[in-house]
């Protein structure tokens, strides 16, 4: 399968999501935050109660160490700020899109990737906090939605997804593995695709595109090598709960860049596990 076709067999897909009017709606005003009218988005997003649910249910988690209760969309704008809402309402609306298909593949566990997903976003966290480096509720947010192109693949390629986990066993890289099944493609390839197909904000897409080659990147670059440090981290945890042990170095010149020791790398490998099923709780 070429370039062309991995791209062609996805816009063919049945499973591929349309997205509804009110959605695209939401998708169009937080392209563009600093002409955004909050109130606005919030009467949009309250229209469409699962979404409006899942993230109030998220601010008021306990996760974001907030004194009270937050109530309304207007009020966790405020309080998370709203790159970091963006974010949370992109990944929550990615859910609702593609919920009932996802797992499809026979190979592939959504449960289980699902969890690598939390934990790109906790060691994200983590990292920030250790290094003082960006926002880490927006960190947190990216962590959530960096892996989009693999949700595609699964709800609209599942075969393929199969064919990248037959080779994963074989002991083949997984980037390998997705370069082979996809044409010279991988799953960033896909989610930036994505990304331009529904026109979402430009900083989530150079985080999508370029977590697995941050150097390449030239904008964003701190919050780009935060999330590849954090999810090679959380990669190697989630290989572990399918039944692989498989490296994942991370790019020395990103953590000379970012400060980041091996000791650093170790702690929040040991902790993620825990931090994993605090949020996975959490977002249950």
């Amino acid at each position: 399968m070429n370039q062309i076709d991995v791209y062609q067999a996805l816009e063919a897909s049945p499973k591929m999501p349309v997205i509804p009017p009110a959605i695209r709606d939401i998708f169009e005003m937080i392209r563009q935050p600093d002409l955004l009218d909050v109130d606005l988005l919030a009467e949009k997003v309250s229209l469409y109660d699962g979404l409006n649910q899942a993230v109030l249910a998220n601010v008021n988690s306990g996760y974001y160490q907030i004194s009270r209760t937050i109530n309304n969309i207007n009020e966790a704008i405020v309080f998370l700020g709203m790159k970091t809402m963006r974010n949370l309402l992109i990944y929550f609306i990615t859910e609702l899109l593609f919920h009932d298909e996802l797992g499809k593949s026979t190979l592939f566990s959504a449960h289980q990737y699902w969890k690598h997903n939390l934990g790109t976003a906790a060691a994200c966290n983590m990292l920030s906090s250790k290094l003082k480096i960006g926002d880490k509720f927006q960190l947190f947010s990216y962590g959530l939605c960096h892996d989009i192109g693999f949700a595609i693949l699964n709800a609209c390629l599942p075969e393929l997804v199969d064919k990248i986990y037959e080779a994963m066993h074989r002991g083949v890289h997984h980037i390998v593995a997705e370069k082979i099944s996809l044409g010279g493609k991988t799953h960033a390839d896909i989610g930036s695709w994505i990304c331009e197909r529904w026109g979402l904000p430009e900083d989530l897409g150079l985080v999508v595109k370029y977590h697995h080659s941050p150097l390449l990147s030239t904008d964003n670059l701190n919050e780009i090598e935060l999330i590849h440090v954090a999810d090679c981290i959380s990669t190697e945890y989630y290989q572990r709960l399918i039944g692989l042990e498989v490296q994942h170095p991370i790019n020395a010149r990103v953590m000379q860049n970012l400060g980041i020791t091996n000791d650093m790398v170790e702690e929040i490998g040991k902790s993620l596990p825990d931090e994993v099923e605090k949020v996975s709780r959490i977002f249950a």
